[in-house]
């Protein structure tokens, strides 16, 4: 098993992006339909940590998440 999960929740996602806990479980929901429109399985209360921080820290311009009808991560 891996020393640090691919997967956080709540309180990591309030941390990392300065929001209250209430916030980040609807982020946290947000992202996983998303993933789960694409066709992904996903863990209530939990999101992959990659998909988290292509979505919210990744600049338009160096690619990141397309949302052209699916969900792609470059």
């Amino acid at each position: 098993m891996e020393a640090t999960s691919r997967l956080v929740g709540a309180e990591h996602v309030a941390e990392k992006l300065d929001v209250s806990k209430p916030t980040a479980y609807r982020i946290i929901r947000s992202l996983n339909s998303e993933l789960v429109a694409a066709g992904a399985r996903v863990i209530p209360g939990r999101v992959n940590l990659d998909y988290l921080e292509a979505t919210y820290f990744t600049q338009p311009s160096r690619g990141g998440v397309k949302r052209d009808g699916g969900v792609e991560v470059v």
